[in-house]
């Protein structure tokens, strides 16, 4: 096992246990409900089911990627024949740091969105979904936590498409990184660095600070401060990897996180991307 990885597991570890010796409820310090953008569906219909977490005061919850301590917040489905959930979207997290590290999480109200992808065939007036979301919870310490749903999709002839939805679908579309896996970025590693090279037109000359958060664990130093140059024609951001990590990574996948709209004519904040090392 790598140092940095056991390190990690060793506060996890720790935290958890020190937190279950107070008796702390994990299952009450986050509140979920679910909503659906269709109050009535049809076969061979996309919908998107909308999880929203939030975590007690001064707790927080965690990303896809939670960094370098923490456990990602899942959500586990129960479908039946016919119904296939899809990848899911997630609001841009935070960077949370501590003692020279970072985890990426949430410390308010936060959505995850998932899309369901109705076969045409499918047969039947409803689709109940079961999940099973899970958590961990931290403040000074960590506890998990867990809550069990269930949630009927009506099924029709014609699709109703749920108005309550519209202004929380827009708040989260605007929230979640956009998806542009090939964002025209080059990316190479460099001894220690991992460097982004991006033509200086595609980036708002707004953007002053612009980080990179991985969708994985384990090469990247989520602690260091990454650093935006601009050169004439280029902007560049340096990224240090991880001294401990086994090997470097032939692509990546993660998003970007500006301190303004990174592109002209979009809202978004972050951007999802995936790109090949050269």
């Amino acid at each position: 096992m790598k140092k940095s990885i056991l390190i990690i597991y060793i506060i996890s570890i720790f935290n958890i246990f020190h937190v279950n010796a107070q008796n702390v409820d994990g299952n009450k310090l986050v509140s979920v409900n679910i909503y659906s953008d269709f109050l009535q569906a049809i076969p061979g219909l996309d919908i998107n089911l909308f999880f929203v977490l939030k975590p007690e005061k001064k707790w927080h919850i965690y990303w896809e990627n939670p960094g370098d301590a923490g456990l990602p917040t899942e959500v586990i489905f129960e479908l039946p024949d016919g119904v296939t959930v899809m990848e899911p979207e997630w609001e841009t997290p935070q960077k949370i740091l501590f003692a020279g590290m970072a985890n990426y999480g949430y410390e308010n109200e936060t959505t995850i969105m998932y899309p369901l992808r109705i076969d045409r065939n499918f047969k039947g007036n409803e689709i109940k979904v079961k999940a099973t979301v899970k958590w961990l919870a931290c403040k000074e310490e960590c506890v998990p936590g867990s809550k069990k749903i269930e949630f009927t999709v009506k099924l029709g002839k014609v699709p109703e498409y749920n108005e309550d939805m519209v202004i929380p679908k827009s708040k989260f579309l605007k929230n979640r990184s956009l998806r542009l896996p090939n964002f025209g970025c080059k990316s190479s590693i460099n001894e220690n660095k991992l460097i982004f090279e991006f033509d200086k037109d595609l980036i708002s000359k707004d953007v002053k600070k612009l980080e990179f958060y991985p969708s994985g664990q384990g090469f990247i130093n989520n602690g260091a401060k990454q650093i935006l140059k601009n050169g004439k024609k280029k902007v560049f951001l340096e990224v240090e990897l991880d001294k401990f990590r086994e090997g470097n990574p032939k692509e990546i996948k993660g998003i970007f996180v500006a301190d303004k709209p990174i592109i002209h004519g979009f809202d978004n904040y972050s951007i999802n991307i995936e790109t090949t090392i050269h």
